[in-house]
């Protein structure tokens, strides 16, 4: 490199960090030790994670049936506590190999350690008397979220309704900025188009949340076709529907069977 090749090199660098003492926040978009020569992805219009809510930094988030087997401990007593129920759903899933159909896996209940101090985690949270109430009389699908708040941890439960719902396979996903858009850079207006997209972007292009998790059922592009006829005839509120195309939530997909039929149900679990 010659010597002139050098003063601008260092000229450039230079306004890189005038730059970044000026607008701190607008440089952080750049890379200061390297130069990244790859196009930048195209990104819709105004995407901003504003919407999502800073009360919960997600650090987890699964999905349980707590079945007759969760509610009795290793010594065949019955559980009367919802944490405890909650615990020994994870420790059947982890150690005993005993799980629902619609159990779901995590990184962070999978450690014995945390699986201990499950009580005091669901003590600290909010979880409404009735919530807890189900969970040690009933069998109910729970969404269980592990949120990092304040420094420390706590969880969040919350009730999962799948009324005239034979489920077959649940997922969650973040209907984030480029799952309102397809492959042309139209906007998308309806619920089933972005939720068919959120599929396409997961496991045709790539392009995931990091809430986002898979699911057998639309990893078929042919069941993604069909996503709106799904969508269509299942239960889903018109609010959940409104939310969908308006906004980023955090989504629960229930893909459920009534008879000979298939349909998808859609809950909106957080913004």
């Amino acid at each position: 490199m010659s010597d002139k090749e050098r003063k601008q090199v260092l000229r450039a660098y230079l306004f890189l960090v005038f730059f970044a003492i000026i607008h701190p926040a607008s440089a952080q978009q750049f890379n200061m030790g390297t130069f990244n020569t790859d196009p930048a992805p195209i990104m819709p219009p105004s995407a901003s994670n504003s919407t999502r809510g800073t009360a919960c930094e997600l650090r987890g988030q699964y999905v349980a049936r707590l079945g007759t087997a969760d509610h009795f401990n290793s010594s065949g007593k019955r559980l009367t506590n919802a944490a405890a129920v909650i615990r020994q759903d994870r420790a059947n899933f982890f150690v005993y190999g005993q799980a629902d159909p619609e159990d779901q896996s995590d990184d962070f209940f999978q450690m014995k350690q945390n699986r201990e101090i499950l009580e005091n985690l669901l003590n600290s949270a909010s979880a409404t008397p009735g919530t807890l109430a189900e969970i040690v009389k009933g069998t109910p699908l729970v969404l269980v979220s592990v949120c990092g708040r304040n420094g420390a941890d706590v969880i969040q439960v919350s009730i999962i309704s799948t009324t005239q719902c034979r489920l077959k396979e649940s997922y969650l996903a973040r209907l984030g900025p480029a799952d309102h858009f397809n492959s042309d850079g139209e906007r998308l207006k309806d619920a089933a188009a972005v939720v068919r997209q959120d599929r396409a972007n997961y496991y045709a292009f790539g392009r995931r949340d990091p809430e986002d998790q898979g699911d057998l059922y639309f990893s078929s592009k042919e069941n993604r076709q069909a996503l709106e006829n799904l969508i269509n005839a299942g239960q889903s509120t018109p609010d959940a529907l409104k939310q969908v195309v308006n906004g980023t939530p955090l989504i629960l997909v229930n893909i459920c069977q009534l008879g000979a039929r298939d349909f998808v149900n859609v809950t909106i679990l957080g913004n």
